[in-house]
């Protein structure tokens, strides 16, 4: 009798497990996973929780964007365009144009930026760079 509830037992919890979502069995969803990432991401340029990194922060919060963090399009906006270690006006542009079309607070100054990076991308750059950057955002933005 002992050993029929407990398999009885068991096989509820496999079912209750299969039915119940990540985040209440104790593992992230996907959405807290690339807030954890991004955070994770953003500490490494300001040498919180360990060494100053940028290839490591530029690293985390690529897979955060990939996850599709909200927020990872503006910080690798930033990342791309002031950290320098890590610039790349092209793809700063990109993610700024990305950033700035996403419905959040942080959307107005990634449009400004992005009008900055395209500005030092044409002067410093040329317009390959400037269309380079223009393919790179409808990349970005079809994924």
């Amino acid at each position: 009798m002992a050993n029929r509830i407990a398999s009885l037992m068991g096989s509820a919890l496999v079912f209750i497990t299969a039915l119940w979502p990540p985040a209440v069995l104790g593992q992230p969803s996907e959405p807290e996973l690339g807030e954890r990432i991004f955070v994770e991401g953003t500490n490494r340029f300001r040498a919180i929780d360990g060494p100053r990194d940028a290839a490591k922060g530029l690293q985390l919060l690529l897979e955060s964007a990939s996850l599709k963090y909200h927020l990872a399009p503006f910080g690798l906006c930033v990342a791309l365009s002031a950290e320098p270690e890590i610039t790349n006006l092209v793809e700063a542009y990109a993610w700024c144009q990305v950033a700035a079309r996403k419905p959040n607070k942080y959307a107005a100054q990634a449009d400004s930026r992005a009008k900055e990076v395209l500005g030092k991308l044409l002067v410093h750059e040329g317009m390959e760079a400037v269309s380079a950057a223009k393919r790179r955002e409808k990349e970005y933005e079809s994924k």
